[in-house]
């Protein structure tokens, strides 16, 4: 990527005209929301953020680059994103503004942005031109979210914008590559940072705690009388565990010096890869390490005991300190070989749908004693869900199906035109009523089996693992790709949304706290938001 000086008065003007946060937020205003700088339903994402690029010998790239991929221009096959529009993110102030920043390589703006926590972030926008007759905004001057700033230009290797998201006091156009972590050098994953800010501006937001594991949670969290959590973190290949209080403050973080897998929320025990497993007191102090005697690849804490995957693949049902005892007892133990996606129980069987490596998906059901029920092999993941007359319901490829304590499959309806499979998800209520939802459409059934609605959201479809729960007659739904949707149980209209980053690396927990406080943890973010505030529509 050619790059050209930009001059030496532009650059002392810059300087000059450079201000704090209190002129800046005096000119422009707070930026009060955030949007995409290019349609995102016709622009993707080519080269993502932080990757290291061949042309550029291995260096990360600082941001995104969004390009249209659609029927070439004069047979090429350069895209048509030349000449599309490049918008502000956000209210802000421009404090550059230089069609020839980088030469060959186009045009640059950059713009301030006093944040509503009074920081400040700047949005830059690269390979852009205003030779479609869309004049750059003049340096210093207000710009509001959506503006029109510039057009795409006609860059190598093909028209593309670089949009970026800084922190610190980096002004200069930037060379789009360094050799350092962009996050350490105050860049930040530009999407992210726009999906974020406006979770936070919702009006029934309270709080969230920042991780450092931007694939979390590898554990779900232990869920205190308080309301208070404990978590694991993950930093630069240094576990952590942490307590957090009700309200998303960070009381303390204990740092692990072997890796950690899960925790036991009976005792607040915390279980490493080695099988060893140590206590963790509410004062951030580590108790006497035991050890189970073989490794542990991970843990499921929403079993009724504690259910760990061991070293060779089988399930392990425990009790760590039963009584008084200090040797763990070991109540069953059974052989999926997999790792499990979703689990479903009840007083007459344990039910998990697993997926080994290699993408191979099986449904596995168990009695209370570990012995097998029934496995069979799914074409993908599928929804899964404990229903009040003791079955299992299975949404997968093959249909909707109840399996009940003998292991036996009946179709539930022969008619019915959606197929589960990796986005699905079920839930019930105690009334018996039932939702599924496949990714692209959410259906309800009433507790006699007959259809009494269908809705899709309006942002469609939705991706990752999708997971529903029914509370206060609100069907929920929360993804690992950072949708919250909320529909009135009764007629299925949506009636609340917000939307947090996730991506196809990024796990999901959520619960909702005897404080009425919704918890989602979605990536390297833990999110609060106030139940009753965020469903006052769906009343």
């Amino acid at each position: 990527m050619s790059r050209k000086i930009i001059t030496i008065a532009a650059g002392c003007l810059l300087l000059a005209g450079a201000s704090g946060p209190t002129t800046a937020q005096a000119q422009c205003g707070f930026a009060d929301g955030f949007a995409f700088p290019v349609d995102t339903s016709a622009f993707s994402i080519t080269q993502d953020y932080a990757v290291q690029s061949g042309r550029f010998q291995g260096r990360y790239h600082t941001g995104e680059d969004w390009f249209i991929d659609r029927t070439p221009v004069s047979g090429t096959t350069r895209g048509t994103a030349y000449g599309e529009n490049v918008r502000a993110v956000a209210n802000g102030r421009v404090v550059l503004s230089e069609p020839n920043a980088w030469g060959d390589d186009g045009g640059v703006i950059l713009i301030e942005h006093t944040l509503p926590d009074n920081s400040i972030a700047y949005s830059m926008y690269g390979h852009i031109t205003d030779e479609t007759g869309i004049a750059f905004p003049a340096n210093f001057a207000c710009v509001r979210t959506g503006d029109v700033l510039a057009a795409v230009d006609d860059v190598r290797p093909v028209p593309h914008l670089h949009f970026e998201i800084r922190e610190g006091s980096n002004l200069t156009p930037g060379p789009g590559y360094v050799w350092l972590d962009p996050e350490s050098l105050g860049y930040r994953r530009p999407g992210k940072f726009l999906i974020n800010w406006n979770a936070r501006l919702h009006d029934a937001y309270r709080w969230h705690i920042d991780l450092a594991d931007e694939s979390g949670p590898a554990a779900p969290p232990i869920v205190n009388s308080d309301n208070s959590l404990i978590y694991l973190d993950r930093a630069a290949g240094t576990e952590r565990v942490v307590l957090a209080t009700s309200d998303g403050r960070v009381l303390w973080r204990t740092l692990l010096s072997d890796d950690a897998v899960g925790l036991d929320a009976a005792n607040a025990d915390i279980v490493f890869a080695d099988g060893g497993y140590q206590p963790v007191f509410n004062d951030g102090t580590l108790g006497t390490r035991q050890s189970l005697g073989y490794p542990v690849q991970a843990v499921y804490a929403s079993s009724p005991d504690l259910l760990v995957r061991t070293g060779d693949g089988a399930l392990q049902s425990l009790t760590l300190r039963p009584d008084a005892q200090t040797s763990p007892r070991e109540n069953w133990r059974i052989a999926p070989a997999d790792a499990v996606l979703s689990a479903a129980y009840s007083p007459a069987w344990r039910a998990w749908v697993t997926q080994s490596p290699s993408g191979s998906t099986q449904f596995v059901m168990a009695a209370p004693d570990g012995s097998l029920i029934d496995r069979a092999f799914l074409s993908e993941p599928a929804g899964l869900a404990a229903a009040p007359d003791g079955s299992a319901v299975l949404f997968s490829r093959g249909g909707l199906w109840n399996v009940d304590a003998s292991g036996t499959w009946t179709l539930r309806d022969p008619d019915f035109p959606f197929t589960g499979g990796e986005h699905a998800s079920v839930a019930l209520d105690e009334s018996g009523r039932l939702f599924v939802f496949d990714g692209l459409v959410a259906v309800a059934f009433n507790a006699d089996g007959q259809g009494a609605w269908q809705t899709a959201p309006q942002f469609q479809p939705l991706g990752g693992r999708n997971q529903l729960i029914v509370r206060d007659n609100v069907l929920l739904l929360v993804s690992s790709y950072g949708d919250i949707i909320a529909w009135r149980a009764n007629t299925g209209a949506e009636c609340a949304r917000t939307r947090v980053w996730g991506d196809w690396r990024t796990g999901v927990w959520f619960e909702i706290g005897a404080d009425g406080i919704l918890r989602a943890w979605i990536g390297d973010q833990i999110i609060g938001y106030d139940w009753r505030a965020f469903t006052r529509l769906c009343r």
